[in-house]
């Protein structure tokens, strides 16, 4: 009889902490304070690029330090001397475009640049806005710039190969950390009911 008595004593204050841990853990899901500012969104993703008027090639790469693509063939769109792409915040990235120098211009429009998020983990995209301060008057366009759910493009049609350098920053649509902790919380309360019961 003693010895079962301790043992309700002991447990009791561990329900306690497992139950104040729970609560505290719920109301830090509904309120937003988890912060997944530190999450990356494409650094170790596959990504794609193509153009629209080049369809006989295409190239790969995986996000991460340094530029993805380098001097692409004419096949992916010569003219550019790199592709960049990288994590913003835990919602947005950029993808930089840089072009080289030449006395020509690029081919007529649309000559349309294609990136292709592959990975399925990729949110989609919910808009793409344009940083054209690196660049001449011409690439300051927006017309030019469009996207899909796993896409976004910028048409380099008739521009100067004049060592420019735009910017799409892609802002996808953001999971709250409440919905993505949700669960585990979910779960822990549902357990401690269920022990809660069984006692």
């Amino acid at each position: 009889m003693h010895s079962h008595f301790m043992q309700k004593v002991v447990a009791a204050p561990r329900a306690l902490l497992r139950g104040t841990a729970a609560t505290w853990l719920f109301f830090m899901l509904l309120s937003g304070s988890f912060s997944t500012a530190s999450a990356a969104i494409l650094d170790g993703t596959q990504v794609q690029v193509d153009n629209l008027d080049y369809a006989t090639g295409s190239a790969t790469a995986v996000v991460g330090v340094g530029a993805e693509f380098t001097n692409p063939p004419d096949s992916v769109l010569g003219g550019l001397t790199s592709i960049d792409i990288f994590d913003l915040t835990s919602t947005a990235s950029a993808v930089v475009f840089n072009v080289g120098s030449s006395t020509l211009s690029f081919s007529p429009t649309p000559n349309r640049e294609v990136i292709t998020f592959l990975d399925s983990s990729v949110p989609a995209i919910a808009s793409v806005a344009l940083d054209a301060s690196g660049a001449s008057t011409g690439y300051n366009d927006i017309t030019r710039v469009g996207f899909t759910s796993n896409s976004v493009y910028y048409d380099f049609g008739n521009l100067p190969r004049d060592q420019s350098s735009i910017r799409l920053d892609v802002q996808f649509v953001p999971i709250p950390p409440a919905v993505i902790l949700f669960g585990s919380g979910l779960l822990g309360l549902i357990g401690i009911s269920r022990r809660k019961i069984s006692a």
